[in-house]
């Protein structure tokens, strides 16, 4: 649900996002940047009411306090218990520091060691947490942000204001250069206010701090962390989240133990291990034995198996990953692909509901645009191209080719299942597929150089709280660098709204604007719209049931996670 910015201290509510990445699947490279050009919904929560949890959604709209109020009191439970293992297809975080974001696989440390000003709830909704509440000014340059009293950190530290300051100003991640050059200067005019003041307008703000295409909303300790120096806090990281960090050994593991006295929820488990396992075969079969109770990346044949596995069951959740192909060919005047009736074509050619329910096991819905559902701006009255081979001739034969053509298809590893099967469905139509096969490294160099023919593979992953970004990265026309990095898409009027959205502060006028954007990528087929996957986890049954964060390809919220009796 869209919402206006209001200058007033806001309620939480509307607005949405997620992000992820399908553990051990292809997806796109992440930008080199979280540019400026994007913006998330500018909506603030205010602070939760006592028996708020940790993964509850936003409250709705009530008057915000006008001072911050003390962290939530633990409520009186057991004590965390158990030893929870989970396997990942992943390679684990490279630096457990969120001032050095620069990989999807940090999700799982920023929700376990960290806590966010401002973080997803159960629903993908934005809700608040270290930030209680916050506004922007009249002049639209100044944000103030009221923070939550009382709230510790791992090692005893209070949290305060000088820790936001310090968190932005030390941050070195995805953006940094953006934000650095945006933000004039912050001001702490006590210890549980911060007052951001920027350069022009930054409708974005939220989304940079809220969402997580940064983590620069993930706080640290200033104290600690000036004591040690950077390079030592990648090894002992300290956050004020449900876990400590206890040992990181780089490709095997990472070991975690509860923070029993977590300002708003204690975690169910004791302690917490993620195991690195990159070969599926083998995180089922730690699954199976019992080595694990939660195995991530589950691929799609092996569903029904571990279905009928006595012991386990299959979770899955909504990401915002998304799978489309691209049309290198399109801005090539005389080939097939650059005629609009052809991509149309194309489209009416797949029947994407077989390929979900057969190859993907049902762990995925048909997509008709490039932003991905619970992402801002996404444009849930598009209806996916129904499958419709008569029209996808007709159309061939209205732009003259009747007896169809030949094309390059660049897919890659991993894709090889459903890559022929929309292969085989474009051959029924008279359109000759050559399949040419790439490891993930090559393909992401290739496409990002812009060097492929025909139609090659496409994805979005886990950057993208905000459908502007998306817009950003695979639908503007390309500049050699950031813009347009893995599009083969220029259209003029794309561009020029934009670039209005941009400047747009109304977040509901600004939803229109990056909805219309997606009706004219439609419109003109710029891609071929397939899938949006899940992510698919094989669970044991001594897991209790939770409600993982929609959006998100981890398991989380991970102090949900526990043991039943």
């Amino acid at each position: 649900m869209a919402m206006k910015l209001t200058r007033t201290w806001l309620a939480a509510g509307g607005a949405t996002l997620a992000l992820a990445v399908a553990c051990g699947g292809a997806a796109a490279p992440t930008p080199t940047a979280a540019p400026r050009a994007t913006a998330a919904p500018t909506v603030a929560p205010a602070a939760p009411t006592a028996t708020a949890s940790r993964p509850a959604a936003a409250p709705t709209a009530t008057p915000a306090p006008a001072a911050a109020p003390t962290a939530t009191p633990v409520a009186a439970k057991a004590a965390p218990k158990g030893h929870l293992r989970l396997a990942t297809g992943g390679h684990g975080s490279q630096f457990l520091d969120p001032r050095q974001y620069l990989e999807s696989s940090f999700f799982f440390d920023a929700y376990s060691i960290y806590d966010g000003l401002i973080e997803m709830a159960r629903d993908g909704s934005l809700r608040p947490s270290l930030a209680t509440e916050w506004r922007v000014r009249d002049d639209s340059l100044t944000w103030d942000f009221k923070l939550r009293r009382g709230v510790k950190f791992h090692n005893g530290d209070p949290f305060t204001a000088a820790d936001v300051k310090y968190t932005f100003e030390t941050y070195q991640g995805l953006g940094a250069s953006e934000l650095k050059a945006t933000v004039d200067r912050i001001d702490t005019p006590d210890e549980a206010t911060v007052i951001f003041h920027t350069v022009t307008p930054y409708p974005v703000m939220i989304s940079q701090i809220g969402y997580t295409p940064t983590f620069v909303g993930w706080q640290v300790p200033k104290g600690y962390s000036e004591r040690v120096g950077i390079e030592e806090f990648r090894k002992k990281p300290i956050g004020t989240g449900p876990f400590k960090f206890l040992e990181k050994r780089i490709g095997e593991r990472q070991e975690y133990a509860a923070n029993a006295d977590h300002w708003e929820q204690a975690p169910k488990v004791a302690r917490m291990t993620l195991l690195i396992a990159p070969d599926d075969t083998t995180r089922i079969a730690m699954l199976k034995t019992g080595e694990v109770e939660i195995a991530m990346g589950i691929p799609g044949p092996q569903i029904a198996a571990i279905r009928s596995t006595r012991g386990l069951r299959i979770v899955s959740n909504q990401t915002v990953s998304a799978i489309w192909h691209s049309f290198p060919d399109m801005l090539k005047p005389g080939l097939p692909l650059s005629d609009k009736r052809v991509r149309q074509a194309v489209n009416y050619a797949i029947d994407r509901q077989a390929i979900v329910d057969r190859l993907l096991f049902g762990e995925a819905q048909t997509a008709a645009s490039v932003v991905s559902p619970g992402m801002f701006g996404f444009h849930k009255d598009l209806k996916p191209y129904p499958y419709d081979p008569r029209k996808a001739r007709q159309l061939l034969a209205e732009a003259g080719y009747a007896n169809g053509f030949e094309v390059n298809f660049h897919n890659t590893v991993g894709q090889e299942s459903t890559g022929q099967a929309i292969a085989d469905y474009l051959k029924e139509v008279g359109i000759k597929v050559n399949i040419r096969m790439y490891e993930g490294a090559a393909w992401v160099v290739r496409f990002r150089e812009h060097t492929f023919d025909g139609i090659a593979y496409g994805s979005g992953s886990n950057v993208a709280g905000d459908g502007s970004y998306r817009v950003l990265t695979f639908i503007r026309c390309w500049d050699t660098k950031v813009v347009g990095q893995y599009s083969y898409v220029c259209n003029p009027e794309i561009e020029k709204l934009y670039e209005e959205q941009l400047k747009t502060v109304d977040q509901a006028k600004r939803e229109q604007i990056v909805r219309r954007i997606q009706e004219i990528d439609y419109e003109e087929a710029g891609h071929l719209f397939l899938w949006y996957p899940k992510a698919v986890w094989g669970v044991s049954d001594k897991v209790l049931p939770w409600q993982p964060i929609q959006g998100m390809a981890w398991p989380l919220p991970t102090e949900e996670l526990g043991f039943k009796d």
